[in-house]
């Protein structure tokens, strides 16, 4: 890795799973399964994004069977916290963990979705870190692989 600190674009996914609002819990969860995805973008009818809805959100309502067919607008965090793609990565991971986030979307300049950012893409990026570090460190180290 070089010493430049990577920004929000060179890190994020640009492969977006959305949902929209008006989907129902059960379908949204079921989305969420197939594809792996701990954190799903909640759009409008208008593609626009108001807001996101995790993993624990789901099971949260889903506690209540009642809920399954309640839309997803009525459980998702409305307030979302969102970054541009110059951001640099450092500054990410501090918004992330002063606010307590599992996730941020990348927003364009028009305000469009262009990636997300997960807690596990800064594991990945740790991990890139701290295998390279071992080569510096050597045998013997427990770092070195």
């Amino acid at each position: 890795m070089s010493d430049t600190i990577p920004t929000a674009k060179d890190l994020m996914n640009p492969a977006v799973r959305t949902v929209y609002a008006n989907q129902d819990i059960e379908d949204v969860e079921f989305c969420m399964k197939m594809a792996s995805f701990h954190h799903l973008p909640v759009l409008d009818d208008d593609q626009k994004l108001v807001g996101v809805v995790s993993e624990r959100d789901i099971a949260y309502a889903l506690a209540d069977k009642t809920k399954a067919r309640t839309p997803i607008s009525s459980i998702m965090q409305s307030d979302v916290i969102t970054v541009p793609p110059t951001m640099p990565a450092d500054e990410i991971i501090s918004l992330m963990i002063e606010k307590r986030i599992g996730c941020v979307p990348v927003l364009d300049t028009a305000g469009t979705i262009a990636g997300i950012l997960t807690e596990t893409d800064f594991l990945h990026l740790a991990l890139a870190h701290v295998r390279e570090k071992s080569h510096h460190y050597g045998e013997g180290t427990g770092y070195h692989r």
